[in-house]
This record gives structure tokens, sequence and C-alpha cells, in this order.
């Protein structure tokens, strides 16, 4: 939905960023499904989130969304097989699994 050429998303990034900078949990829609998420560089949030999901911190993963091959080397080792599906196929549903560096 657009209003004024803003879509929802775009009238709401100021707030949303202030949530995630106040160490919040956000609800996101994306192609396949709704999620919720956080940053991934503040513990108290990633604390919250899986609470929030009732898990135990270090007993299952969590999914990353990056905006590419570059984002995800931030935060992962991203092996030659993996850069060359992510510059294949993201942006896109395309999930690829990798160990974290973070």
């Amino acid at each position: 939905m657009t209003i004024r050429g803003l879509s929802s998303l775009e009238q709401h990034m100021g707030s949303v960023a202030e949530l995630i900078a106040s160490h919040g949990v956000i609800a996101y829609q994306t192609d396949m499904l709704n999620g919720i998420g956080c940053s991934i560089y503040d513990p108290i949030a990633v604390t919250r989130l899986l609470k929030i999901k009732e898990r135990e911190g270090g007993k299952r993963g969590l999914p990353v969304i990056v905006s590419g091959v570059e984002a995800a080397r931030r935060i992962a080792v991203v092996g030659d097989m993996a850069e060359r599906l992510a510059k294949r196929f993201w942006p896109g549903p395309l999930t690829i699994i990798l160990p974290l560096t973070v």
C-alpha cells in the first residue's frame, strides 16, 4: 500500500529505527511469511527475541536477513559456493546457512 508515494514501510522507518535502537523486537513481512526480528548486534534484543520465540539461547539458530553478499561477510563465513549462489539468486527467496563470525 502506498500513500502519497511512500510505502507503509518508508512511512514508519524512523519509528522502526528508534525501536531497534532501544533493544526492540519488530514484526515484519517477507515474500513468503511474516517474521519477528531484532538487531543481531544487540544481545538484549536477541535475548528478548529468543524469549518471545520460546527458545533457549544457543539451542537452535535464528535466520538473519542480509542485504547481500557483503553484508553476509560482515557476520558469517561465506565460502566460494555460497558466494556464487548468493550473487546469482539474491535478492530473492534463497536461504543459505552459514557459520557466524559475530
